[in-house]
């Protein structure tokens, strides 16, 4: 028998076994809010872990299924309904098991403890704790209240596909048996993330079993940790709580959730110690309740809750919101995507020392998560550039894969600078040139394939003072595209760095001293790399030209190759670079948070160095594709410095940018 905690009083919810006692900076004003009419009583825990801005970038998708085991939920209720989950394989009422899974007439989830088709709570039994039964209905409203509808309040996903389990009875006790029938049926079914907002405190081997073979199926795991307020010990089988400490001393499998109030404090009740992966707010919660008005349950939407159930919906809903940007990433991926981007909390519990914790941020998480889909995801191939003689220029491809190179568009002019990104996010990236006819210098976008996108001027026939150095997209908070090119003026000696928009008009411009080796853009800074004399300065620069941070090397005296990515750690930019000094080439990561690096001396190629960042199989991080224009065997590194893959590149004539 799985044992859960007895009924208690209302505002620490009424739970039971539920576990209820019972590059963009974060919260811009134009943040997405929805117009539901009660989100004002949610307003405060939305803004708290950065809902807004996550919502910016994606709100949900109905192909994500979320199992939620729990008491039951109120599949009728009007805020919830369209965000249930279908059995698309089954008849509806025909009293026949259609898709053969063991279920007849499972058209919205199972009942494992009544053994029918409803998984809703009965409001018959005149005993009932009203609100206990709601304990489901409020845990899936987190994760998925239908929402901007102008009714009720918000879900942490607009749009979603609640699975809802009934597997625990209404007096709050549980069977180990049920609940691993419900969670091997949410696995047959096509759960991706499954909610345990329950405890219980002996462990049992086949249950955890069935957790782990839903782990290895590519189920995202996420468990309350409790409310019992008491530590995990980390060196001794003390005081554990299940399923959120079955990883203990393992590979971590289990996401455990413990809660923080408002204010990012501990709450009183939240267990802590080393069976908790994350917090998450579980205090003055507002969310949906059972509806049942003729018999006696009035109110759609109510509160406030408290426990460390509603803390583990926060994180089941933002593991589903991230799975709707990457619907490819396994739940390591995932855990590590939500951990990385959590805020630092620490606390000092019984004067014991001060312990780091992580606080869900699904603003920064859903911002990683889009800004990798925009970036260079597959280290597949690389454009390079020739400029002929007669005054024609051709931009060609190299494919990694095929070992072939292949032309993709020929031009009349000279390409001065070429640089790539997928700024649609199709696949494939756009290439931004700035070409050269005579006296004449425009900039122009090509597709993947070789068709123009975009061509505005410049400069018009006339003789500059300057040189062009670079250019780049800049994909901006709104989702616009805009452009951002560098000019060097060896007079004054100095860099100046000009932005438009997409149909060319002039938006801003700095200045900063010395000729830019090296510059990319995260959509918020500028990171320059200035040599000067055998030094090399690092600078952060915000769009106003203030300089934010910056970090001097020494012993430097040219730059091949600068790129900046997340290859070592997603809580701030690395910047990645080949420097060379008279002793040789090196290769440096520098990560922007903590200011220090790390340098790799590289052998000797005759030719330039240039790097790739970008994803390679199932990395959550950036990988590190370095090579050479001369013939030679190159690899895919990850952070660590592991080969995930070796190419042999012939020679290849031609400039990459």
């Amino acid at each position: 028998m799985f044992e859960f905690y007895p009924n208690l009083t209302k505002k620490s919810i009424a739970a039971v076994f539920l576990v209820a006692v019972l590059f963009f900076i974060p919260e811009l004003s134009s943040a997405k809010e929805p117009n539901d009419v009660l989100y004002e009583k949610q307003k405060i825990i939305w803004q708290q872990i950065g809902a807004p801005r996550a919502w910016d970038f994606t709100t949900g998708n109905q192909k994500i299924i979320v199992a939620v085991i729990d008491i039951g939920v109120d599949t009728w209720h009007p805020d919830l309904e369209k965000n249930i989950w279908t059995n698309t394989n089954e008849i509806p009422d025909n009293n026949f098991d259609d898709d053969g899974n063991g279920y007849v007439d499972d058209i919205h989830g199972w009942n494992f403890v009544e053994e029918n088709n409803d998984p809703r709570v009965s409001v018959f039994d005149k005993d009932i704790d009203k609100e206990a039964v709601s304990h489901g209905t409020i845990i899936a409203g987190i994760i998925g209240a239908v929402s901007d509808n102008k009714s009720d309040g918000a879900g942490l996903n607009w749009n979603v596909s609640i699975m809802p389990l009934r597997a625990v009875n209404s007096n709050g006790t549980g069977s180990y048996s049920d609940i691993a029938r419900a969670i091997n049926y949410a696995v047959e079914n096509g759960a991706q993330i499954i909610n345990l907002s329950f405890v219980g405190s002996e462990p049992d081997e086949n249950f955890k079993e069935v957790l782990r073979r839903a782990y290895s199926r590519g189920v995202f795991i996420v468990a309350a940790a409790g409310n019992n307020g008491q530590v995990f010990y980390s060196d001794e089988n003390k005081n554990l709580t299940y399923p959120a400490c079955y990883d203990m001393g393992e590979e971590n499998w289990i996401m455990g959730v413990s809660s923080v109030n408002e204010k990012d404090v501990l709450s009183y009740f939240a267990a802590y110690g080393s069976c908790v992966d994350i917090l998450a707010p579980g205090e003055k919660i507002y969310s949906l309740q059972r509806f049942a008005p003729q018999y006696g349950f009035y109110e759609e939407f109510g509160g406030p809750w408290q426990g460390t159930s509603f803390s583990t919906a926060y994180i089941s809903g933002a593991a589903a919101l991230i799975k709707s940007l990457h619907p490819e990433w396994t739940p390591r991926q995932i855990k590590d995507n939500l951990i990385q981007t959590a805020d630092d909390l620490y606390f000092d519990i019984n004067s014991k020392g001060a312990k780091l914790y992580k606080r869900l941020n699904i603003g920064k998480a859903a911002e990683i998560a889009f800004g990798s889909r925009m970036a260079l995801d597959s280290l597949d191939g690389f454009y390079f550039f020739r400029n002929g003689k007669n005054n024609n220029a051709e931009i060609l491809r190299y494919d990694l894969e095929k070992a072939e190179q292949k032309s993709v568009v020929k031009l009349v002019g000279k390409v001065i600078t070429l640089s790539s990104y997928d700024v649609n996010d199709d696949g494939v990236r756009e290439l931004v040139i700035i070409l050269q006819k005579g006296e004449t210098y425009s900039l122009q976008v090509y597709t993947g394939t070789g068709a123009l996108a975009r061509d505005f001027t410049l400069v018009k026939k006339g003789k500059i003072n300057y040189e062009f150095t670079g250019v780049k997209f800049d994909v901006d908070e709104n989702k616009q595209i805009n452009f951002v090119l560098s000019k060097y003026y060896p007079s004054q000696k100095v860099t100046k760095f000009v932005k438009y928009n997409w149909h060319g008009k002039y938006l801003n411009e700095f200045g900063v001293i010395g000729k830019a080796a090296g510059w990319e853009t995260n959509d918020i800074f500028l990171y320059v790399a200035v040599l000067t004399g055998k030094s090399l300065m690092l600078r952060e620069i915000d769009w106003g030209g203030n300089v934010i941070s910056e970090l001097k090397l020494n012993n430097i005296t040219t730059l091949d190759s600068f790129k900046v990515g997340h290859v070592d750690s997603l809580q701030g930019d690395q910047l990645v670079f080949v420097s060379r000094n008279t002793t040789g080439a090196n290769m440096y990561v520098v990560d922007w948070n903590s200011l220090s690096f790390y340098k790799e001396n590289l052998e000797k190629k005759s030719g330039k160095w240039y790097l790739m960042l970008g994803k390679y199989q199932d990395s959550l991080f950036q990988n590190i594709f370095r090579f050479n224009l001369t013939k030679g065997d190159y690899a895919v590194k990850n952070s660590q410095g592991k080969n995930l893959k070796n190419y042999s590149l012939p020679n290849i004539i031609g400039t990459v940018e």
